[in-house]
């Protein structure tokens, strides 16, 4: 179906611009900077840019408790088609990695002028330049488990940018760009980020950045009355920094715990309470002189849980229980809670041949590198998804007032060492080198040392 909509797509806009341009003269060429290819009109009104990344990993484990086999993956085979007609741009980018075609980006913007436009369509939100940045331009073969966990990702929204020379600036309002598995409504999220451009000289470039966003959390099914208040769950996930090996080491799954959801009818359910929304904050500077650059990231995420304590209450009576208030028995459940997740980066590079890195102003990030150079790359990453107060005691946490309702989802420390050989602005080679610490409450802790290989086409 997806492919089928692709082509659509591409068809219809061919079609226009056909229509629209019959009295222009075409030329076809290849961008020797970027290494793509192009079809444009004498008067720069028309354009047509087919492309596409092949990404192909490969990597090995050394080690201490569970074992982990090596392997080799086709991590990326993408295919994209750009266009623009006159002062709007559509792109269609699509993976058929894995023998399963999955939608990534497809956008249609509407340009203002150069420095401001409207994009609606499917596309990554405006939050941390890490998940931003494009994996042509990351210097590791796998995000830092902080972006995978915290970063909203790719959405079915609308979003408004405008840059100057002191600012860039984007925002938008996103929604879930899943089918809807269980009744009720799906959350929406509210996302933007704000960078700030002190310095720009040539040769050197300083950022600051805050990013935000409000999220409100989908619906897992209704209950008996046909509400799905207290139904809803938010999930936060992440992994070795590997694309081998793809199990989620740490997990903070919020919300009922029954496998189908569809309505909280047990206790099993509603000891758990159900999540209501969250809020994250990400603050991140980046750095470039010359031939260095640096940059760091921290997020923090607040989840706030809601519990439905009458019900509770109806069920405890049921059972031949009968407290008259929530007091009574608050010290048996616990109370709902927010929640506070969070997690930083720091990296950096150094191009031991190939010239200096450069700043992208239309993205608010570091430009991708398309002449032949060598970049050393090094990134520390720490993760907490725990939130955890008193003591643990046959399956659940206590403190004096009785049970707590804390969270343990594990945490990750990483350090990574990376080479990046850009053979031209088509051909990448990354080795790379990550140890990895999982720390688990209730599993052993692993410390688990990573070798890896990527090469990567780009046209």
């Amino acid at each position: 179906m997806i492919k089928q909509q692709y082509l659509y797509i591409i068809s219809l806009v061919l079609i226009s611009m056909n229509s629209f341009a019959q009295d222009n003269e075409w030329s076809i060429y290849h961008n020797d900077n970027n290494g793509s290819f192009n079809i444009e009109s004498s008067d720069g009104e028309y354009k047509f840019s087919p492309g596409g990344r092949f990404t192909f990993d490969g990597g090995f484990f050394d080690q201490d408790i569970t074992p982990l086999s090596a392997g080799t993956m086709v991590r990326e085979m993408r295919i994209n088609s750009a266009f623009k007609v006159k002062n709007m741009n559509i792109f269609v980018d699509v993976d058929f990695a894995g023998s399963k075609v999955s939608m990534k980006d497809i956008t249609l913007r509407y340009n203002f002028n150069p420095q401001s436009f409207l994009k609606v369509g499917h596309f990554v939100e405006p939050f941390a330049a890490n998940y931003l940045t494009t994996t042509e331009i990351v210097p590791f073969v796998a995000r830092p488990a902080t972006a995978s966990a915290f970063a909203p990702g790719r959405s079915l929204g609308l979003s408004y940018t405008y840059r100057n020379r002191y600012m860039w600036f984007s925002g938008g309002v996103f929604g879930n760009d899943k089918d809807q598995t269980y009744e009720g409504q799906d959350g929406y999220a509210v996302t933007g980020r704000l960078v700030l451009i002190p310095i720009e000289i040539p040769n050197s470039h300083l950022h600051f950045a805050v990013s935000a966003s409000h999220r409100t959390a989908d619906s897992r099914g209704l209950d008996e009355s046909g509400s799905g208040k207290y139904n809803r769950k938010l999930n936060f996930t992440a992994g070795l920094q590997t694309s081998i090996y793809t199990e989620n080491l740490l997990a903070a799954y919020i919300g009922p715990s029954g496998t189908d959801s569809y309505g909280q009818t047990d206790l099993e359910d509603l000891e758990n309470g159900g999540a209501k929304d969250q809020f994250q904050l990400g603050f991140e500077v980046m750095d470039i002189y010359r031939n260095f650059y640096w940059q760091a990231e921290f997020m923090h995420t607040r989840v706030n849980r809601i519990m439905n304590k009458d019900k509770i209450l109806d069920l405890e009576r049921d059972g031949g229980v009968f407290p008259e208030t929530w007091d009574d028995i608050s010290y048996k459940y616990g109370e709902a809670r927010p929640l506070n997740f969070s997690g930083y980066y720091v990296q950096a590079s150094y191009l031991l041949f190939g010239g200096n890195f450069k700043y992208n102003k239309y993205s608010s990030s570091i430009s991708r590198l398309t002449e032949k150079s060598l970049q050393l790359s090094a990134r520390y990453n720490y993760t907490s998804l725990n939130d955890i107060e008193g003591e643990y005691i046959n399956g659940d946490f206590y403190t004096e007032k009785g049970k707590n309702l804390s969270f343990a989802g594990g945490k990750t420390k990483a350090f990574s060492m990376s080479l990046n050989y850009v053979f031209n602005a088509n051909l990448r080679f990354i080795a790379e080198y990550t140890n990895q610490t999982i720390d688990n409450f209730i599993a052993p802790d692993e410390n688990i040392n990573i070798y890896q290989a990527r090469l990567q086409v780009v046209f």
